[in-house]
């Protein structure tokens, strides 16, 4: 009997023995099944799955579309930006020239040139003859208005410098058939604003003024802003008074008047009136040599308006991308890794961050990165040997704590080194992560 009690214990243990060498080799098997998967942003599937903020698209890594700041301000219909006071921006852009707020249809002869840009990608050559640009009804060019506030700002980058070249004209006619016009045309290197009974007091009385930028340079851009404060209210942060008339150049002040019949403070205001009987278009560059970007018309005497590429004058400026949460397939799925092609020179960065989520629906409301969020996982990232094809860096880096769940998603902050006036650039985003079955 105890014989056969033995022997029964030793086919239990030989069994439990068994039993646990199965399992051991199921958790191996299982723990073996784990692979890898990576997902690809930017380099030749582009950037449609990425969401952005204040970036723009560049030619980059062999001709790959990269990501990098948009200049502030270039853009304000395509931001959050007030766009009230704008009645006129042409932009020039790979795809075409833009014109968004519509108030002016666009003739002429131009072309846009995508190797001169001054803070986006591209410019206009102005053709024969030059943009015409008809006001629509309500227009701050159309027949009959009295403008009050308004600023001309514009990109310029002269080719040659020859006399008589005429970059804007515009042709008016008042109630009695007086003529009226505004001229600017190049004079000893300089661009020079004849305002002709452009700003009238009453219906004889009307000005003739000229305004005249600092000396050109031939195949540099330079921004110019004319501005007009013609009350004292509302007040402008630099103290303007009613009728002061500016030219600046790089944003400092080249010529000055006030619209009166001395051209001194004080006394009657001459305003800016278009003649009930004008019907002609804006001429811009009929006669010009150059490259144009940037030309805008606004209902406010400007004061603050960054000339610079990443920065205003009040804060330097970021932008913000995230991917389209990736769906794993399964809630055990974690970020091994990520793998980044990007220049970043002098001081500007780019910083990294993960997050994962339950439900793809949860990821619509995740909005851009952000540091304070501890959701938002820092990803540092160290760089790996340079690719000797193409200009850039690889850096690859790991979450800085586990990012795991069925959907995984990466975001991005680029900031540009204020002092140098440059921005960052990224070319390409590799997210690798883990599968594992559930046992």
């Amino acid at each position: 009997m105890n014989h056969l009690n033995f022997g029964s214990l030793l086919a239990r243990r030989q069994s439990r023995t068994a039993s646990s060498i199965v399992c051991l080799a199921i958790f191996l098997l299982t723990s073996s099944l784990s692979w890898a998967e990576s997902v690809r942003f930017g380099a030749e599937e582009g950037w449609k799955r990425v969401i952005t903020s204040s970036l723009r698209e560049v030619s980059s890594w062999k001709g790959y579309k990269a990501l990098t700041l948009a200049p502030p301000g270039r853009d304000p219909f395509s931001s959050s930006e007030d766009t009230s006071a704008i009645d006129l921006l042409l932009l020039a852009e790979p795809e075409g020239l833009r014109n968004p707020a519509v108030r002016y249809r666009l003739e002429g002869q131009y072309s846009i040139v995508e190797t001169v840009s001054a803070r986006g990608s591209a410019s206009i050559r102005p053709g024969k003859g030059g943009i015409l640009l008809y006001p629509s009804p309500g227009a701050l060019w159309s027949a009959g208005r009295e403008w009050n506030d308004f600023t001309i700002d514009f990109f310029l980058r002269p080719s040659v410098l020859l006399d008589g070249e005429v970059f804007f004209s515009w042709e008016g006619r008042d109630e009695f058939g007086k003529p009226q016009s505004v001229t600017a045309r190049l004079e000893k290197r300089r661009l020079v604003w004849h305002f002709t009974r452009f700003f009238r007091l009453d219906i004889d009385r009307a000005l003739t003024l000229t305004l005249s930028s600092s000396p050109l340079v031939p195949d540099e851009w330079q921004h110019h802003r004319i501005r007009y404060k013609r009350d004292a209210f509302p007040p402008t942060p630099d103290g303007a008074s009613p009728g002061f008339l500016e030219y600046l150049v790089d944003g400092k002040p080249v010529d000055a008047l006030h619209t009166t019949q001395n051209g001194r403070e004080g006394g009657d205001i001459f305003a800016p009136r278009i003649g009930k009987l004008s019907d002609q278009p804006i001429r811009l560059a009929p006669q010009f040599s150059g490259y144009i970007d940037e030309f805008r018309l606004s209902t406010a005497a400007l004061s603050r308006f960054s000339i610079a590429h990443y920065t205003d004058q009040e804060k330097t400026i970021s932008g913000y991308a995230r991917t389209e949460a990736i769906n794993t397939g399964s809630p055990n799925a974690w970020l091994r890794e990520i793998k980044v092609r990007m220049d970043t020179p002098n001081l500007s960065r780019i910083d990294f961050y993960a997050r994962s989520f339950a439900t793809q629906e949860e990821s619509w409301t995740a909005g851009p990165p952000n540091p304070e969020n501890p959701a938002w996982i820092k990803i540092p990232l160290k760089r790996e040997t340079e690719d000797p094809l193409g200009h850039g860096l690889w850096y690859a880096g790991k979450p800085e704590s586990l990012v795991k769940g069925q959907f995984i998603m990466a975001g991005f902050i680029l900031h540009p080194d204020s002092d140098a006036d440059n921005a960052p650039l990224i070319s390409l985003l590799d997210m690798e992560y883990e599968l594992r079955p559930q046992l």
